[in-house]
């Protein structure tokens, strides 16, 4: 069982505007297959990868304030800042020319937990419809999301890489998103585009 304590707080400035802050604890448990205890062996290219019925979950302290400006119409303006404190995040491990069971691989892989790693960002929205232009304009929506996150990884537990400064893997620094949407008399469409840097 596991406990996840969390405190969510409002303040509503005006009808328009709204502060957010809350600390939460959340978790992320292992994948199912990644724990069977499975080996599948390619034998063709001396490659072996194996579970971990070991694996720990990912746990996660998070902080998050964010302000939300809405529109008197549809649509809101928000920005906020956000910070994590991850413990036993999930690797895969690759090993070259490894000796598993008395044999030695070309290719060894298998997921371990990597240690601990911290995310620090700021995140910006703009959502709008823009309802308040004349005739077939008015079906134009537009959104945008941008998120700026420094991560850092305390204690990678990856033998031979230990107290290398690395970001968390899998992470971002810049991840946008956006999309362009119209909606008049029945008529529907919808762009998106995503960026990933």
């Amino acid at each position: 069982m596991n406990t996840l304590p969390a405190i969510l707080v409002n303040y509503r400035l005006n009808n328009t505007t709204v502060f957010r802050a809350s600390w939460t604890n959340s978790i992320a448990r292992p994948n199912y297959y990644d724990l069977v205890p499975y080996r599948q062996i390619f034998q063709e290219d001396n490659e072996i990868e194996i579970g971990n019925p070991d694996l720990n979950p990912t746990t996660s302290m998070n902080i998050d304030l964010m302000a939300e400006k809405y529109f008197r119409s549809v649509g809101i303006i928000s920005g906020g800042l956000f910070y994590k404190d991850i413990n036993d995040f999930i690797v895969g491990l690759t090993r070259f020319d490894y000796e598993f069971e008395g044999h030695t691989y070309d290719v060894f892989v298998q997921p371990i937990n990597g240690g601990s790693a911290t995310i620090f960002g700021a995140e910006i929205s703009f959502q709008r419809q823009f309802d308040f232009l004349p005739g077939a304009w008015k079906g134009i929506g537009l959104y945008l999301n941008y998120t700026w996150a420094n991560s850092s990884v305390d204690d990678f537990l990856v033998p031979g890489r230990e107290g290398e400064d690395l970001s968390l893997p899998g992470s971002a620094e810049h991840t946008g998103n956006g999309s362009l949407s119209y909606e008049y008399k029945g008529f529907n469409t919808v762009s998106y585009t995503h960026l990933t840097l």
